[in-house]
């Protein structure tokens, strides 16, 4: 963590042990904190776009299993004759 004051915080933080091993942002913090910052930012960005794409085919999936159009193709195949 960082050297924050939470003596006048509404919940009693000095309960919890967190040391002050990081001055501030410095070179060490990035190096320990900042790969896992980044993947979760990356995957809050992406997750929204994932979401629409994943549950937007499902639906779309189901609607043309719905729409009948493959027992259609089906019937046509069963009734054309092949004339020679």
């Amino acid at each position: 963590m960082s050297n924050a004051n939470f003596s006048n915080a509404p919940f009693p933080f000095n309960l919890i042990p967190i040391t002050n091993q990081y001055p501030g942002f410095n070179e060490h913090w990035f190096m320990d904190i900042g790969f896992s910052l980044e993947k979760s930012m990356f995957i809050a960005a992406i997750y929204p776009w994932l979401e629409i794409l994943i549950f937007g085919g499902i639906v779309w999936l189901k609607r043309y299993k719905d729409s009948g159009y493959i027992h259609r193709i089906d019937e046509r195949r069963l009734t054309t004759k092949c004339t020679t």
